[in-house]
């Protein structure tokens, strides 16, 4: 069994043996009495939290601006800055709007013109050619997508006709700028049409291989032609024309925001890359990415008129 050390077995013991260091010490231990927390008195406090509290406020004026009254700003009232998260310049690309601060800012806008029109004819007009905006966007809408989706649908005739041939100009007033049917108005079908010319034909063959050979190689060519340019302006000039664009569309309504989906280049593209790819013979359509012409058009008419341009929920 383990037993204890001896006391000549450790010098230091018999020497504080001797002195009694370790009596004294513990005595001076049990005499001393316990530490305890002492609490600052209450002017103390209160100055430390007037110093913390000026801190803060230096620091925050520091980061956010100094906190003036923004009655001034944008004709708004002070409720939206004392109650809301403060003033916002923009959104960044790929984030989501803040649909409390639009609709927020609406009522503050729809309030002030309240307030500045006051009664009467005046007051009344005010309200009607605000109201009005929104109805003049989807008419000048309507009328634009209108005429774009004729030149598309036309254009895509024509490309689609010259892989085939073309429309000489003949007695019969053809022009090289008419598809087919254009250029064969009034004649039967099956029946010889005069100013209408297969490649084949313009280039002086007659035997039935060559014909065979040469309209389909320029058949060929014309649609890898034309499929390769649309291809190309799309990841050129405008990747957001790319596929039908509704399903974007409907993530742009859900309040995100996509920098340049509906721009000028976007729509440019869209027309010109989709009557080639229409043209080319692929197996799509004009109905989906005309959706997403619309909404292009309807995005530059926006801008016309700040009132609904400035507000991201609208």
């Amino acid at each position: 069994r383990k037993q204890k050390p001896g006391l000549l077995s450790n010098p230091l013991r018999v020497f504080s043996t001797l002195t009694g260091s370790s009596s004294s010490s513990s005595a001076a231990a049990a005499a001393s009495p316990p530490r305890t927390h002492q609490r600052p008195p209450k002017h103390q406090q209160s100055a430390s939290l007037s110093s913390l509290t000026s801190l803060s406020g230096s620091l925050r004026e520091h980061i956010f601006g100094s906190a003036t009254p923004a009655s001034s700003k944008d004709g708004l009232a002070n409720d939206w800055y004392a109650e809301g998260p403060g003033r916002r310049v923009g959104y960044e690309d790929l984030t989501a709007i803040d649909w409390i601060f639009e609709y927020t800012k609406e009522r503050q806008r729809l309030r002030v013109l309240a307030s500045s029109s006051g009664g009467g004819i005046i007051g009344y007009v005010r309200h009607l050619l605000d109201a009005s905006q929104v109805w003049i966007v989807l008419l000048l809408t309507g009328l634009a997508v209108g005429v774009i989706a004729a030149l598309i649908d036309i254009t895509t005739d024509w490309l689609g006709d010259v892989k085939l041939g073309f429309c000489t100009s003949g007695p019969e007033g053809g022009h090289f700028y008419l598809n087919k049917n254009f250029c064969c108005y009034g004649y039967d079908q099956g029946s010889k049409c005069a100013g209408w010319r297969f490649w084949s034909e313009a280039l002086g063959i007659h035997s039935a291989g060559g014909k065979w050979f040469i309209e389909y190689f320029f058949f060929l060519a014309f649609g890898v032609l034309f499929a390769y340019c649309a291809a190309l302006l799309v990841q050129e000039y405008a990747i957001y024309a790319k596929h039908s664009g509704i399903p974007e569309i409907k993530t742009v309504l859900g309040g995100f925001v996509i920098r340049k989906f509906l721009g000028p280049w976007t729509l440019v593209t869209k027309s010109f890359g989709l009557v080639l790819a229409v043209s080319s013979g692929m197996w799509l359509g004009k109905e989906g990415p005309l959706v997403h012409v619309a909404c292009c058009c309807a995005n530059l008419f926006i801008k016309i008129f700040p009132n609904i341009n400035n507000n991201e929920g609208r």
